[in-house]
């Protein structure tokens, strides 16, 4: 009664070029902090957020220290305001972020349009062709703004070469951190790289990972490896999988046998 199967349908299923962040937290704690961060980043990037949870995760019991209420830090992402003394306002105006600054509705020297169809700077619909253009390029921007801004991705184990490291996400991760201490691949070089952070994917952290690993393996529940497809695209390098659809959690004693064949 788990799976990850749904990565492709939250990062690309939408209509038009419409790229929205995804989310996917690995552990009950998580589940918490990173829907905090989830209504920052809709917040301050003005766009949908997907927090990608699996049935394991999103249904289990966990332990939680008593300050994680007090040890959240608000406000890592904050919006970006208009200010009164811009006139006319330009509500969607083209900046370098991709972010244009915001008002609430009715505030004074601050009133805008809105509307769902394509529109200029200052809201009101316009189909011209170079206008989409700068529009579809201004939202785009987001994702990279948001990419720069979201800390790395979580690494562990030696800093150096590695004779096998493996890429996982959400509930997984929990799975592969054990079995990365099992003796019987703690003997070699061994560590993983757990990006929270889907969609947009931060590309350069993870090239880097997989420069120093002899062998790189993804794991994740699914059938087809839709992140290990985005992995393979982004390194530019084959990867052992483990891709597979139990319908339980991911078997530790399993991925450790596979591990140890691909270190053969």
């Amino acid at each position: 009664k788990t799976e990850q199967s749904d990565l492709n349908l939250a990062i690309y299923g939408g209509s038009g070029d419409s790229p929205r962040p995804v989310i996917a937290p690995a552990d009950v704690i998580e589940c918490y902090t990173l829907t905090r961060r989830a209504f920052e980043v809709a917040e301050a990037f003005q766009t949908p957020v997907i927090v990608l949870l699996d049935f394991f995760l999103s249904n289990r019991f966990e332990d939680l220290p008593e300050n994680i209420f007090t040890q959240f830090k608000a406000n890592v992402f904050p919006r970006v305001t208009a200010s009164p003394s811009e006139s006319p306002f330009q509500r969607f105006a083209v900046t370098a972020t991709g972010v244009s600054p915001a008002a609430f509705p009715g505030t004074p020297a601050l009133q805008h349009a809105i509307t769902g169809l394509e529109h200029s700077e200052r809201g009101f619909p316009n189909y011209d062709g170079r206008n989409h253009r700068i529009m579809t390029e201004k939202r785009l921007r987001k994702l990279d703004t948001l990419r720069a801004a979201w800390p790395a991705p979580e690494e562990v184990g030696p800093t150096d070469s590695l004779d096998i490291g493996i890429v996982a996400w959400g509930s997984t991760i929990g799975a592969v951190r054990e079995a990365l201490l099992d003796p019987r691949i703690a003997r070699v070089a061994a560590g993983g790289y757990f990006p929270r952070l889907m969609h947009p994917l931060q590309e350069e952290p993870l090239r880097a990972f997989s420069a120093r690993c002899r062998t790189l393996v993804s794991v994740e529940l699914n059938a087809t490896g839709q992140f290990t497809q985005i992995v393979e695209r982004t390194v530019h390098r084959p990867v052992a999988r483990w891709c597979d659809v139990p319908a339980e959690p991911l078997s530790v004693e399993q991925l450790v046998s596979f591990l140890e064949g691909e270190l053969a």
